[in-house]
């Protein structure tokens, strides 16, 4: 189907997975600094534990964005509307 190869993308093309991947730098730079400064441990999990919850819901949403799309283009047959 060519509309399933329109709607392809490069990660470096979508500006949500750049964001995703500073995001992704910028805490582990924070655990970093916070560990060379001696932070709190209880601040340590917290960074970690809401990272990893974003990181799931990001995924998560984009899973199914992209099988919404796919279904819809499936359903389209491929026609310009």
């Amino acid at each position: 189907m060519e509309i399933l190869k329109e709607i392809e993308k490069t990660p470096l093309s979508s500006k949500k997975f750049i964001a995703w991947a500073v995001s992704g730098f910028l805490w582990k730079a924070f655990l970093l600094c916070a560990l060379f400064f001696g932070a709190n441990v209880s601040v340590l999990l917290l960074t970690v534990g809401l990272v990893m919850f974003l990181d799931i819901l990001y995924i998560g949403s984009q899973t199914a964005l992209d099988t919404l799309v796919r279904y819809a283009a499936i359903i389209r047959g491929g026609k310009d509307v």
